[in-house]
């Protein structure tokens, strides 16, 4: 910059950065080299359709499908977008890509910068703990509704059919229970260690509480008019639900500063912040609940010509 003042603090940036690139570029080497046997051995093998270590997970299987998925129509959503989104290649890409940006703007609004002693110092300042984890958590719902609402097949929604008893409810509800479960396991692996770096132990399990009150708020806000299969949406219903994105996006700048504000205010009252949280469940529930009474539709994709394809 054509000067010689603050040089000490612009070589602590510079170490930064090239520590960092260096940390990228050694997973880079380490983890192409695996993907790329991985890829080498799926197009000459094949892949097993079902892992042999899924059975060691039967019991937690089995508890959510008798408590957290009672329907077989919500059985049917959950697992066809949960397989659906790790076995194309495409999706996983929108998901890393959802991570990384998420990550990226968490840290950059959680880090802040002080001189100490004549040197920069980079830390993470534990009042803005609580958006970052906002952030991060709008930035892997809104990646997962991308992906859902993305079309694989619009003529895929025809087995749905054969579900006994599905209702509106059922088929939405199953999709918007993933994205809960996703959302919540991905922000609870990334701000649990975070916590605990960040020496705010006491505070912890109040905030996990607002993390997964913000992912439900956030799952209802961005699948609210989402009522199709996931992966089977048509051209023209994309272009009808980049309305409700902006509308989502409008609603998420208005809805998560007063969450934000309200849990920062009640977050040394535990009562009150249980309390708080509370209503928002609650409401959110009533919410979803209102607005799948209105009569909105529910309709399968090329339902006719997909059976008459098949021999139907």
């Amino acid at each position: 910059m054509g000067s010689t003042e603050d040089t000490g603090n612009f070589q602590i940036l510079a170490t930064l950065a090239i520590g960092a690139t260096l940390l990228s570029l050694s997973l880079l080497l380490i983890l192409y080299p695996l993907a790329y046997r991985k890829r080498v051995v799926q197009a000459i093998e094949g892949e097993s359709a079902v892992h042999g270590s899924r059975r060691y997970f039967a019991w937690a299987t089995y508890l959510l499908n008798r408590y957290y998925l009672p329907t077989a129509g919500q059985r049917a959503t959950y697992y066809f977008a949960a397989q659906t989104l790790f076995r194309i290649q495409r999706y996983r890409i929108y998901i890393a890509l959802a991570f990384s940006v998420g990550l990226s703007v968490a840290i950059m609004y959680a880090t802040t910068f002080a001189v100490e002693e004549g040197l920069l110092v980079a830390r993470l300042a534990s009042g803005r703990m609580i958006g970052a984890s906002i952030i991060f958590t709008s930035s892997v719902v809104g990646g997962a509704f991308l992906c859902l609402r993305s079309p694989t097949e619009p003529g895929a929604s025809w087995i749905f059919i054969s579900i006994v008893g599905q209702t509106i409810r059922d088929l939405t509800s199953g999709t918007r229970r993933w994205v809960l479960m996703f959302s919540i396991g991905a922000t609870v692996v990334l701000t649990v260690p975070v916590w605990f770096l960040s020496q705010r132990h006491s505070g912890t399990p109040m905030h996990l509480l607002s993390e997964i009150a913000t992912c439900l708020l956030l799952t209802e806000l961005f699948f609210l008019s989402f009522q199709k299969v996931p992966f089977t949406p048509t051209g023209a219903d994309l272009g009808r639900d980049l309305s409700t994105v902006v509308l989502h996006c409008l609603l998420a700048c208005i809805v998560l500063p007063m969450v934000l504000m309200v849990q920062s205010r009640t977050e040394q009252n535990w009562p009150l912040s249980i309390a708080w949280l509370t209503f928002l469940f609650i409401a959110t529930s009533y919410f979803n609940s209102w607005y799948l009474h209105l009569g909105s539709s529910f309709v399968f994709e090329d339902t006719q010509e997909s059976l008459q394809q098949l021999g139907l």
